[in-house]
């Protein structure tokens, strides 16, 4: 911190920039819903709707239904981000959104004013500003940081060609892993309607629907229902003592947490935040899973699901499910999408709300023939394929950015620009000379 309850977070950066308040170039929380808000129907965001620069869900609500967390308004070009838990990375760059988009007021909404917006949105996401937000929160069980801290921070700016050309190379990596992230929704939905269409609705087999007293419903004939226990292996997570270095040091073991599959684009998974090592694996609940297993929140945030690409660990917070080749994990994971409504239902527990592996042990499931499950895997295997594809791409992308945006941002590797950004940079370079002065 600097005199006067300042905060300098970015110390190094060329002589040709600006250093200025956020607050001198940017609103926060400039507005929020009022009496006299005119639509009766409101789009909104939760702090749970946004990660790492993501936006994976949203809800309509009748304005009398909305919760009362629902105040602020957003536009085009906002950051928002969440206060609590900020090290999560819950935080978002708003583009074109309809008029009546309204997020919690968990966000804090930046609204830049005299600097390019999304330059702006890249540095007050950087590792090295969530970083000084996150040090700056208070609170154990859940740490909050007041929107003031953003106000009182000092930041670098470049003339705003300059800015500009930041924000279009970060930008156009960005918007492709985002492109990526809409492919693989469509492919995963796609995927998704030919199993309704298969199993849910039988549309190819309703010549030859029998009534099923087990389930109460017709179901085709040859079809059984079996408890998903019986077909595949259903496990449980553990957590490596946290205070023994030698279970966590060099650890090479993926070790997945609900985390790891919330903030996800897509239902595949290759890495994880945390990874244990070869003793912390003994010395715990956790177990090596094989590439394939099929990985499922079971506490707080249930219902998020994603296939391991690799050999993979959880912790207690995940459910794994070990497929054979008969049925598929592909069938298996369609299946847990169907039942997710009554998944979630049984959930209890008083503190986190908590699916129990022997209910999911016990869920009762359709299992059709060899031959027409092979049929199917046939069709949506391409469509993983695909997927699995588009986000090891994301991923590659997302190195380069996350290489590059520090250096760009410091000023470590500068961007070539118009001759207006020179112009620029002799006026800031008489604003600071004029500063000296005073």
């Amino acid at each position: 911190m600097g005199s006067e309850g300042v905060f300098r977070v970015f110390d190094e950066f060329p002589s040709g920039w600006n250093e200025l308040l956020v607050s001198e170039v940017c609103e926060i929380n400039p507005t929020q819903i009022g009496k006299s808000y005119p639509h009766s129907e409101i789009i909104y965001v939760d702090i749970s709707s946004v990660s790492r620069g993501k936006l994976i869900s949203t809800q309509r609500i009748p304005i009398e239904s909305a919760p009362s967390r629902a105040k602020r308004i957003v536009k085009d070009g906002d950051t928002i981000i969440s206060t609590v838990r900020v090290y999560r990375k819950s935080y978002y760059y708003v583009k074109d959104p309809p008029e009546n988009t309204i997020v919690s007021t968990g966000f804090v909404v930046i609204r830049p004013k005299k600097a390019d917006k999304r330059f702006i949105y890249y540095l007050l996401t950087s590792d090295q500003f969530i970083d000084h937000l996150a040090a700056n929160s208070t609170g154990s069980a859940y740490p909050a940081f007041n929107p003031e801290i953003i106000e009182r921070t000092l930041i670098p700016l470049p003339p705003l060609p300059e800015q500009r050309k930041i924000a279009e190379i970060l930008g156009a990596l960005d918007d492709k892993i985002e492109l990526n992230y809409e492919m693989n929704k469509t492919l995963e939905a796609i995927a998704q309607a030919i199993f309704k269409h298969w199993f849910v609705d039988f549309e190819p087999f309703k010549d030859n629907l029998v009534y099923n007293e087990e389930i109460g419903k017709e179901i085709p004939e040859g079809w059984e229902v079996v408890k998903l226990g019986e077909v595949c292996k259903v496990y449980g997570g553990g957590t490596p003592n946290t205070n023994n270095p030698e279970y966590w040091e060099g650890g090479k073991i993926l070790w997945a947490t609900p985390t790891d599959i919330t903030s996800l684009g897509s239902p595949v998974i290759f890495d994880t935040e945390r990874k244990i090592t070869e003793k912390g694996l003994k010395n715990s609940s956790a177990k090596l899973l094989p590439s394939g297993t099929i990985l499922m929140t079971s506490r707080a945030t249930i219902g998020y699901f994603a296939i391991a690409k690799k050999p993979i660990s959880t912790n207690q917070g995940i459910l794994s499910i070990v497929c054979n080749e008969y049925p598929s994990n592909y069938f298996i994971l369609h299946t847990l999408y169907i039942k997710l409504r009554e998944i979630k239902q049984v959930a209890n527990g008083s503190t986190y709300p908590e699916v129990s592996r022997s209910y999911v042990r016990n869920l009762k499931i359709l299992l059709p023939p060899r031959g027409v499950l092979n049929k199917f895997n046939e069709l949506v295997e391409p469509i993983y394929k695909q997927i699995s594809e588009n986000e090891q791409e994301s991923r590659i992308l997302t190195q380069i950015r996350d290489t590059l945006l520090p250096k760009l941002l410091s000023g470590e590797i500068r961007v070539k620009v118009e001759e207006e950004f020179w112009q620029e940079v002799k006026q800031l370079e008489n604003i600071n000379r004029d500063k000296v002065k005073i």
